[in-house]
């Protein structure tokens, strides 16, 4: 296990790695027939925020016979780690490596992961390329919004999966039990009896129609209410509940908006039930209504109202995170606000109405001012607006446009209140595959930086932000969006020369990509030219369900600036919808007739309790954050009535005593608990254990006067050193000193501390065991850098700290 290694503690956010989180599924690999690792190429933080890997998980974990476990990309100091202590890349449920699974499942959400997919595969020392691996099993399987262009990654993968996965994932491994039972060896043959399920494309067997899968009812499916609750927190750290899935807008920039066509909504009592449930297994205090454009639900005032009549008094958040200027209303604002502001982002994408024309989202210049005064009318005091740069037809003074728009809703953001804001964000405009805009050019990395820097000069204001995504990674988005199978050479060659994480700006490295280009033959920006109607697309065999016809009569109407109204108002005819099988699903006009029940709101107790816990095992690779996220999270599964702070952003009434470092333990961490009226001890105490994660303990809770508070005067410590690392004359000589300095780093100053003052008392209990106690009052400093200064040791000489005991 990694975690018992001496580095562990010291990578960046060990929390990671070390699984054990509320809510995972552990099964015994001797017990399961078909066992299944998802695979996120990306960082924990970003592949734990995904609502599909969640699905995944739940869906193949309900059957007894299926294990299915989780695997990240390491970041790049455990990479490194990983490579020179010659340990695989392991499954987070159970430790083993990728490579002892028969299916690895990868999750491609964007183009700019495919470097990641060949660290995963190269840390189990599996082949890159399917031709190079023999055996059955694993099956190095893909699915996911990228897989609508697999062509420049599939050749690393045996078998892809293009459309929605519930169904068709659970078939593969209904396949892969049948072949495993008939000790079927032969790969050719396994992966023969996997092509005819819908959406299932085989890389080895050429290119052949595959025609996407496609759930017809989504809450016909288990959904995950019971959704894992990590450490460290995520990009999206909230419980999502996926309130419908595809757009009938018809924005012709969008793929997601056709690729998950047609539009089917949850009802609202499954969304209602899934929330509840949802909240009562995991302690959250945000909720997100999930889709690609949450205001278009059907029911969604009435269903945001009864979930807020719901929620308030809990305190959970209900965040939007999904738009449109048109759907807005003042509804959605007065309710959101019951518990907490969370952010409010307008996509208007264009500075024009004309341009919006042209890309098919008709919004009136009015519209969009109308909507943003709301917003700040409302009491918000941040707006976000996402603008896109190098769309089909825009001309210079577009960009005008786009300025002039933007400072005056940043002008009367000022003007209602100082301390208003806008944060602009802008963005290349990339073809997508399966788009009408997908035989459109794309600019070249100067013209998006002159365009971009061009909108920066001309918004310089203190209350005004422009923040954009680098062109040099949408330039390398565009390549591998509309890429043919060449480019796979080319993502090794960079891989090989240190590609890594390559959405991260900070680790882009554009020099290495040029190279691989270059060495391969490719001129890479011959893919974001314009293409012709004629021409023969790389993904052309993958049918989406919507008619070529209908796209390039989309792009015409584009050039004509004429709009494509939604097909919940008039049907298209984009092809998708056979109204048999396939075809929306609605609910509106749906009542939503739960009754809720209010509290009278009583007077009631404030009652303050303080708890002694412990932070043992791999909870000791918990930052102080992370700890108190999972306590108060753990608080709120028991169903404790806490007390919160009043405002727009209320916040638990709890206190910690001092931050505990990443990896040292605790038999006595103490916190203050304050409640609504009056709690039985043990019975609190019993259901608050229940909930917390492994690693942390209540040992012991009582009551404490409103007014104390939790002030150290002396923290007792074990520390376990490395066989030899202990000198005894350099504690006497410590002890007989009057003074004893170390150099402490405070913020970007470096200062001497007289760590004599601080050490009360220092003894070597064994061979390798010395205790320490440290007094508070003075400059505080670390026990572990104490024990380093005194012995003249390395980090590497401490395997443990304990903190025993704490005197208040």
């Amino acid at each position: 296990m990694i975690t018992e290694r001496p580095w562990f503690p010291y990578i960046s956010r060990p929390s990671r790695y070390i699984g054990n989180e509320i809510n995972a599924i552990r099964k015994d690999p001797k017990n399961v027939e078909v066992s299944v690792v998802l695979c996120f190429p990306d960082v924990y933080e970003v592949g734990m925020s995904h609502l599909g890997i969640k699905i995944l998980y739940e869906i193949l974990n309900r059957e007894k016979w299926i294990a299915a476990e989780r695997a990240f990309c390491p970041w790049i100091d455990l990479e490194e780690r990983l490579r020179k202590d010659s340990l695989p890349l392991c499954s987070l449920e159970t430790g083993r490596p990728l490579s002892e699974f028969d299916i690895i499942g990868f999750s491609i959400q964007h183009e700019l992961c495919y470097t990641n997919i060949l660290t995963m595969l190269s840390l189990c020392n599996i082949p890159f390329f399917y031709e190079q691996r023999e055996d059955p099993f694993p099956l190095v399987i893909a699915g996911g919004p990228a897989c609508f262009n697999p062509e420049p990654f599939s050749r690393f993968f045996d078998l892809i999966l293009i459309g929605d996965g519930e169904e068709a994932l659970l078939e593969i491994c209904k396949r892969v039990r049948e072949a495993k039972r008939h000790r079927i060896k032969d790969k050719h043959h396994i992966l023969d009896s996997l092509k005819d399920i819908q959406g299932v494309y085989i890389p080895a067997f050429g290119k052949y129609p595959v025609k996407r899968a496609i759930v017809s009812d989504i809450d016909k499916y288990p959904y995950p209410t019971s959704q894992i609750v990590p450490y460290t927190e995520l990009i999206h750290d909230r419980l999502s509940v996926e309130i419908f899935r595809g757009c009938s807008r018809g924005c012709r920039f969008c793929q997601a908006g056709y690729i998950y066509r047609p539009v089917r909504e949850r009802s609202p009592y499954s969304v209602i039930e899934k929330v509840m449930n949802g909240l009562k297994n995991t302690g959250y205090e945000e909720i997100s209504l999930l889709s690609l454009s949450s205001g278009d639900y059907s029911c969604i005032e009435e269903l945001l109202v009864k979930l807020m009549d719901i929620l308030s008094d809990k305190k959970v958040a209900i965040s939007l995170p999904s738009l449109r200027i048109d759907t807005m209303s003042p509804v959605f604002f007065e309710q959101i606000k019951r518990v907490r502001k969370t952010g409010f982002t307008l996509a208007p994408e264009a500075g024009n109405e004309r341009l919006r024309k042209v890309i098919n989202k008709n919004i009136s210049d009015e519209q969009l001012i109308r909507t943003a005064k709301l917003v700040y009318d409302s009491g918000w005091n941040l707006l976000k607006l996402y603008f896109m740069i190098g769309l089909p037809k825009e001309k210079e003074g577009d960009l005008d446009d786009l300025v002039r728009i933007s400072k005056e809703i940043a002008d009367y953001a000022k003007r209602k209140k100082r301390r208003n804001r806008l944060n602009i964000s802008i963005a290349t405009f990339v073809p997508k595959p399966h788009t009408p805009f997908m035989w459109e050019r794309q600019l070249t990395v100067e013209e998006a930086k002159h365009r971009i820097f061009e909108i920066k000069d001309k918004l310089k204001a203190p209350h005004i932000k422009v923040k954009w995504n680098s062109p040099d990674l949408s330039w390398l988005e565009g390549i591998f969006s509309r890429g043919d199978r060449r480019l796979s050479e080319v993502i090794v060659s960079a891989w090989k020369k240190g590609a890594r994480f390559d959405s991260w700006t900070e680790m882009f490295k554009k020099k290495i990509w040029d190279e691989a280009f270059y060495e391969n033959g490719i001129d890479p920006d011959s893919y974001l030219k314009e293409r012709d109607l004629c021409d023969r697309l790389p993904w052309e065999y993958i049918d989406c369900g919507i008619r070529r016809d209908f796209f390039i009569e989309e792009l015409k109407k584009a050039y004509r600036e004429e709009v494509t109204s939604d097909c919940r108002e008039k049907c298209n005819r984009c092809g998708i919808c056979d109204f048999k099988k396939i075809r929306p699903v609605s609910y509106e006009g749906f009542p939503i007739d739960i009754q809720v029940v209010k509290k009278r709101e009583t007077v009631f107790l404030i009652k303050k309790y303080r708890a002694v816990y412990t932070k043992i095992d791999v909870a000791r690779f918990l930052s102080h954050l992370e700890t108190i996220r999972a306590i108060i999270r753990a608080l709120r599964r028991a169903n404790i009535n806490l007390l919160y702070s009043e405002g727009f952003h209320p916040t638990p009434k709890i206190s910690f005593s001092q931050a505990l470092p990443v990896g040292v333990e605790s038999m006595c961490e103490i916190m203050d608990i304050q409640v609504k009226g009056e709690l039985n001890i043990s019975d609190a105490k019993r259901a608050i254990n229940k909930e917390l994660p492994k690693g942390i303990k209540i040992i012991s809770m009582y009551e404490v006067p409103l007014k104390s508070r939790i002030v150290p005067k002396e923290t007792h410590y074990m520390i376990v050193l490395r066989n030899g690392a202990i000198k005894e004359d350099a504690i006497r000589d410590f002890l007989d000193s009057e003074s004893f300095y170390i150099k402490k780093q405070k913020r970007k100053e470096e200062k001497e501390v007289d760590i004599r003052r601080i050490v009360k008392s220092i003894s070597v209990e064994s061979e390798e065991r010395i205790n320490l106690v440290i007094k508070h009052g003075y400059e505080e400093v670390r026990a572990s850098e104490i024990v380093k200064a005194i012995l003249s040791i390395e980090d590497q000489d401490i395997l443990r700290i304990i903190k025993m005991r704490q005197v208040i």
